[in-house]
């Protein structure tokens, strides 16, 4: 009886076709699963499409090489590396990854309408990545505590959903060298929470909505939408808050006070807070007028 040894690793040839599920355009002549880990050189002329529900363990994407997900899930049951490219083309197109997401250097990541990216790890925008969202969601959930880091100045998201549990956490990481930018809508679970470490500014151009714990412990949180809401759970705390918009930011927080530990700054838009009260520990700089 002939014994065969399934891989443990796999590389991407696109010898036949671009179909990720077509077992001759891998260089071992099976399809990857759970357990296999996949490498996608940028050397094939032919890059690889999902065009069904798949699966793999490790997918490390490299310098020059797309990876293209439409209408369909995507797997990762470890860690996802990025130094190519990215591009979700359909609306209902998932990725699951189970645990970290590295951005390296030259990555770049394009998500259509509102596609997601579920990410029970951490996330790292590292030196030199430009993975610029600007559509779809990234949630972070899972039951262990993690964090984003910031290493790219010309890396952001769009919206970000934290649905983690079981006491987790979403921490940005006090060593991360440039501010977060998110340009959508930042929404916290209840159960969940965002802990803010970084010295950098988290810079929001939507709506801030919390059900769970957001602790803002360094930092500023600086709005530069339009028009913004926050909607404040009790107990949650901001350090500095600065409101730069160019509409008006709205406190809708149930919560008394509205908490900022550190200091407010007022310098474009207008700022109302429908007689709620707010608790500032530090300076009222008012700059707008």
């Amino acid at each position: 009886m002939a014994y065969y040894e399934y891989p443990d690793e796999l590389t991407w040839t696109g010898n036949t076709s671009t179909d990720w599920h077509t077992a001759s355009n891998w260089d071992k002549g099976v399809v990857p699963d759970s357990s296999i880990n996949v490498i996608i050189p940028g050397s094939t002329l032919k890059q690889p499409y999902v065009t069904s529900n798949a699966a793999c363990k490790n997918l490390t994407i490299n310098s020059g090489a797309t990876l293209v997900i439409s209408g369909y899930i995507l797997n990762v049951s470890n860690n996802l590396d990025i130094s190519g490219d990215i591009a979700m083309s359909h609306l209902f197109g998932i990725i699951n990854v189970y645990g970290d997401v590295h951005c390296k250097s030259g990555s770049s990541v394009y998500l259509t309408h509102e596609t997601k990216i579920y990410v029970h790890g951490g996330w790292e925008f590292q030196s030199g990545a430009n993975v610029q969202l600007t559509k779809g969601v990234v949630e972070f959930t899972g039951s262990k505590t993690n964090n984003i880091l910031c290493n790219s100045s010309t890396s952001f998201f769009n919206n970000i959903k934290i649905t983690k549990y079981s006491g987790a956490f979403l921490g940005i990481n006090t060593y991360s060298n440039y501010p977060l930018i998110i340009n959508g809508n930042l929404i916290i679970s209840g159960g969940s929470g965002l802990h803010v470490y970084s010295s950098k500014d988290l810079i929001i151009n939507g709506d801030i909505e919390s059900q769970g714990d957001f602790q803002c412990h360094d930092g500023t949180v600086k709005l530069t939408g339009a028009d913004q809401s926050l909607k404040m759970n009790s107990g949650n705390f901001f350090n500095n808050l600065t409101f730069n918009q160019t509409g008006t930011a709205i406190i809708h927080s149930s919560s008394q006070p509205f908490e900022v530990k550190g200091n407010i700054s007022i310098e474009s838009g207008v700022f109302e807070m429908y007689n709620r009260v707010m608790s500032v520990g530090g300076h009222w700089n008012n700059t707008a007028g």
